[in-house]
């Protein structure tokens, strides 16, 4: 994680975990705050975002540890069912943003997950954010008939709360996006699988996912009821969505254009898959150019 050190702040309620890449020289423009995507840690967002650092070197950047992830992960036999709504989750953001001194409005780039996170806290505090990009957000609307019927089914082993080594083999193809032909040596795909084992419990993300399916039916008409909200955010924003993705509808999510001021809002797709396109790049390798432009203007 090129540059990244590892913080933690104290709030009311608990210890909270973050990367920072702070500005190696005369900061050159506002803070980036960074939302990783479901069942990533900050780690591997950290890493992800390395082409980016080099090209901003003078700019701040945090990647948040998202709740009851890597470090933030919930203690053993600890109960789950308190797992956060995404409106807690964007809330969570404001409470880190206050706490680490971000003042100024910040540029904020959410993945996935943490592209839901990062529209929910436009809705709520649109004068807090310079530029908006979301990198194949996920939304519950716009999501992949073929994903969401797992999801409604809450076949989580199937999805993102992949336990056995076959299970995490499918998801990095079907969901993920990883080609049979790019998979990395099989020793490296059973260090994945066993860091992913020792780090998290057993049943870890079926359960965490139960939760979170309960605590957040009301969010899933987030974009049509906070429509007016979405609409009224006034600054730059970019969707970038990955053409070959089976987690988030590349063709719904240019319906985003018309949920955002159209005048603002830019959608654009490359070819990729939810996380992994060709020889093994990824999506944000592959929207990098796309990224620094809207970054830098």
């Amino acid at each position: 994680t090129i540059g990244f050190i590892e913080g933690s702040v104290r709030l009311q309620n608990g210890t909270y975990w973050y990367l920072e890449r702070p500005s190696q020289g005369q900061e050159d423009g506002p803070p980036l705050i960074v939302l990783p995507g479901a069942t990533l840690d900050m780690a591997v967002m950290g890493a992800d975002l390395r082409q980016l650092c080099r090209e901003f070197p003078n700019r701040r950047m945090v990647v948040l540890e998202n709740l009851f992830h890597g470090r933030q992960k919930a203690p053993p036999l600890a109960p789950l069912t308190n797992a956060p709504s995404f409106k807690d989750m964007a809330e969570h953001l404001e409470h880190m943003r206050t706490a680490l001194g971000i003042t100024e409005a910040f540029d904020l780039l959410g993945y996935s997950l943490g592209g839901s996170i990062a529209a929910q806290y436009v809705a709520a505090r649109p004068d807090r954010v310079n530029r908006l990009l979301l990198l194949a957000p996920y939304f519950y609307e716009t999501a992949c008939d073929s994903f969401q019927a797992r999801f409604d089914a809450l076949d989580w082993r199937s999805i993102h709360g992949w336990e056995t080594f076959d299970e995490m083999t499918h998801f990095f193809q079907h969901w993920l996006g990883l080609q049979p032909s790019d998979h990395p040596p099989k020793f490296i795909l059973k260090g994945i699988h066993k860091l992913r084992t020792k780090q998290y419990p057993k049943g870890y993300w079926s359960t965490y996912f139960d939760s979170v399916y309960e605590v957040n039916l009301v969010h899933n008409r987030f974009l049509t009821d906070r429509a007016a909200d979405l609409f009224a955010f006034d600054n730059p924003t970019l969707v970038i969505a990955a053409s070959e993705d089976t987690v988030c509808d590349a063709k719904k999510l240019k319906s985003l254009n018309g949920t955002f001021n159209p005048d603002k809002c830019t959608v654009i797709a490359v070819h990729c898959g939810h996380y992994f396109g060709p020889n093994r790049a990824t999506l944000m390798t592959l929207a990098h150019s796309t990224m620094v432009e809207f970054l830098s203007t």
